[in-house]
């Protein structure tokens, strides 16, 4: 339910948002359900500290999947766009903070690095692509499409080149 809210948010905004978008609410009240059940959990069956940690290490990279799986399904992406993303994650990452006390929560650089390499010029993207292999074809392939540039033939070599790194693999 939240990737489908994640695609539907229009990127090529006009004007810096100060308010997070409401996909980020509904991922905030999973993860207190989430909460909620392991707390049940670990009040029938004892949960040492270290693997309440791993288990919310697991949920924190799957949420980090999710927003860069989300971010990806953007066709256009401005600047205030990156920057709602940006308050987006953040927001998530903060109410997190407090939910779990892990801090800091990790896989937060899976998520910037993504959101900061829409800011890259395109003389850097080639080297970027190549260097992200952490990154699925699609993600890297979204990313290209999203960042606008002019030059139709500099796009279609990035789409190339992420199109041989996905056979290398």
């Amino acid at each position: 339910q939240v990737l489908p809210a994640i695609s539907k948010i229009k990127w090529d905004l006009k004007e810096v948002r100060s308010q997070h978008s409401e996909y980020v609410d509904t991922l905030i009240k999973l993860f207190l359900e989430f909460k909620t059940r392991l707390d049940q959990l670990a009040s029938v069956v004892p949960v040492e500290s270290d693997v309440r940690t791993s288990v919310w290490s697991l949920a924190f990279r799957s949420a980090a999947y999710l927003f860069v799986e989300g971010f990806s399904t953007a066709k256009k992406c401005t600047n205030e766009g990156r920057a709602l993303m940006q308050l987006d994650y953040r927001q998530f990452v903060l109410k997190m903070e407090t939910m779990s006390d892990i801090r800091p929560i990790p896989f937060q650089d899976f998520v910037t690095t993504y959101v900061k390499a829409f800011y890259i010029p395109e003389s850097e993207l080639e080297g970027w692509v190549e260097g992200h292999p952490e990154y699925s074809g699609s993600q890297l392939t979204a990313l290209v499409n999203a960042v606008s540039y002019s030059n139709n033939k500099a796009r279609q070599k990035l789409n190339n080149i992420v199109n041989d790194l996905q056979n290398k693999i």
